[in-house]
């Protein structure tokens, strides 16, 4: 798909935010996130991502609502940064539109050998819910071996792959090199600091998890 100048400043944003929201080094990063129309033209939906720390052993990957425990930085504050990266989902989106590439429900984007990849979703997978699509997110794209899903899970899967192999899901592929990774990261152990930027929307936040499972089925945004 055509690329326009706005969107590629988003992508540079999104680039940008990822970035600084990882800690550590890593060596590949996975987000999903959707977007759905509600009655009075009001928009709900949800964010996650993973990325795989680098080294020469091979890791687990991390979810974003683990980090703040993992490196003691402040919850409240991490998660703001949660939501700013929610925000350019939603800009992403209208622009989308504006440019007439059409309202995607659900977006993939990763970071991996060197390539910014974009998958639009449109259409097909209506029947799923949050946490089935989480299920097939983490099958298709963090390389998690068969016996680590349980039966229920196989089954999610397998109804998916069947959909997929008949071609029903509509969707839109962009993807460009990336040379340089010249971006800031936020430090680890810092708990007792500020992390600050301007809100253009005001954009509800998170509550704390109990679990990460918890956060992510709830992790619902409201704009």
């Amino acid at each position: 798909m055509a690329i326009e100048p706005k969107i590629k400043r988003i992508y540079m944003e999104i680039q940008k935010q990822l970035f600084y929201m990882i800690p550590e080094k890593w060596s590949k990063v996975y987000l999903y996130s959707s977007i759905v129309e509600r009655s009075n033209n009001i928009q709900s939906g949800e964010l996650y991502f993973y990325y795989i720390p680098s080294g020469i052993l091979k890791k687990n990957p991390v979810n974003v609502y683990e980090i703040p425990n993992k490196f003691s930085i402040e919850d409240a504050q991490y998660l703001k940064l949660v939501d700013k990266l929610y925000l350019e989902m939603k800009r992403l989106r209208a622009a989308c539109e504006e440019f007439g590439e059409g309202k995607w429900k659900s977006i993939v984007i990763s970071i991996a050998d060197f390539r910014f990849t974009v998958e639009y979703i449109y259409e097909g997978l209506e029947e799923f819910s949050s946490y089935e699509k989480h299920i097939i997110f983490r099958c298709k794209y963090l390389d998690y071996p068969p016996e680590s899903f349980n039966r229920e899970e196989k089954s999610i899967i397998y109804r998916y792959m069947c959909k997929s192999n008949n071609k029903e899901i509509s969707k839109k592929i962009y993807s460009e090199a990336m040379y340089e990774m010249p971006f800031e990261t936020i430090k680890a152990n810092s708990r007792n600091s500020n992390i600050q930027y301007v809100k253009e929307d005001d954009v509800r936040l998170l509550d704390k998890p109990k679990d990460i499972k918890s956060q992510i089925l709830n992790s619902n945004f409201n704009i």
